[in-house]
C-alpha cells in the first residue's frame, strides 16, 4: 500500500513539474496569435538583418518594458536595446475612422537591436513565448525582382538638373521597383506645378468634377485635383 502511494505521490509531483515546466514556453494567453515565421530558404544576413528584429506589445501589456516582466527580462539577458519605432505616435482615441476602417496603434511598435551572436529565429521564438507581443518580425532586405533592374537609369533628359534625386538616393529605390499604374501616389506638399512637363499626365479625380457638389462623398467639394490644406480649398496650384 505504502508502494503505491508513493508512486501515486511521484505522478502528481511529475504532472506539476511537467505542467511548470510547459508553463515556461507556452504562452497561454496568446495561443490565439497568428505568428509570422520566416519562409523556408532565406538566410540572415543575406535575406534579413542580423541583430535586429520589430515587434508590436500587445495593448493590455503596455508596460511590459517599463516593469518586470518576461519580456524585459530577456531583453535584458542578451543586452539588448530596444526603442520605440515611431516614438511621436500616439495611442488612437477611436478603434477606427470614420470610414469604419480599424485604426493603427504605432505607439506600440519597437525595435531591438541586440549581438549579432544570437540568432534572430531564436530571439524571435523567444519574444513570443513571454505573451507579451502581438507579433516580432526580422528586418528584411528588399531585393530586386530581377538582374535586369538593377542600376535603372530613366531616359529624363533633366535628371541631372534634379538635385533630389541623388539626395535621397532615389537611383537605389528604382533599382528595386520603378512603380505600377495600379498604386496611386498622393503628395502632401507646398503646392502643385500643373504646368511642369512631367506632369502633363497627371491623375485628376473624375469622380467629383468641379460643379460645386461634393459628387465623390469624400467629404471635399470639388477635389478635382486635389485639395489645398492650407487655405481650405480646392486649388493646389503652387
Amino acid at each position: 500500500m505504502n508502494h503505491i502511494k508513493k508512486k501515486v505521490i511521484l505522478l502528481v509531483l511529475f504532472h506539476i513539474a511537467f505542467v511548470q515546466m510547459r508553463g515556461q514556453w507556452t504562452p497561454a494567453d496568446n495561443q490565439s496569435a497568428i505568428w509570422f515565421e520566416i519562409p523556408q530558404g532565406l538566410e540572415e544576413g543575406v535575406h534579413y538583418a542580423k541583430g535586429r528584429i520589430y515587434f508590436k506589445i500587445r495593448e493590455e501589456r503596455m508596460n511590459a518594458l517599463s516593469e518586470g516582466g518576461s519580456l524585459k527580462e530577456y531583453l535584458q539577458s542578451i543586452s539588448a536595446q530596444s526603442i520605440r519605432l515611431f516614438p511621436q505616435a500616439l495611442k488612437p482615441e477611436q478603434k477606427t475612422d470614420a470610414y469604419g476602417r480599424n485604426l493603427v496603434d504605432l505607439s506600440r511598435v519597437y525595435v531591438a537591436e541586440f549581438s549579432e551572436s544570437y540568432a534572430v529565429k531564436d530571439v524571435m521564438t523567444q519574444i513570443k513565448m513571454t505573451g507579451a507581443v502581438d507579433y516580432v518580425h526580422p528586418n528584411f532586405f528588399v531585393m530586386p525582382e530581377n538582374e535586369d533592374k538593377i542600376q535603372f537609369t530613366p531616359n529624363d533628359p533633366q535628371l541631372a538638373s534634379q538635385w533630389h534625386i541623388g539626395h535621397i538616393n532615389v537611383p537605389a529605390a528604382w533599382d528595386i521597383s520603378t512603380g505600377s499604374p495600379a498604386v496611386i501616389v498622393g503628395l502632401p506638399d507646398g503646392g502643385t506645378n500643373f504646368s511642369h512637363a512631367d506632369l502633363q499626365n497627371i491623375a485628376y479625380n473624375t469622380a467629383d468634377p468641379i460643379d460645386g457638389l461634393d459628387n465623390d462623398g469624400d467629404g471635399w467639394v470639388d477635389n478635382n485635383r486635389g485639395w489645398n490644406t492650407g487655405s481650405n480649398n480646392n486649388n493646389p496650384q503652387y
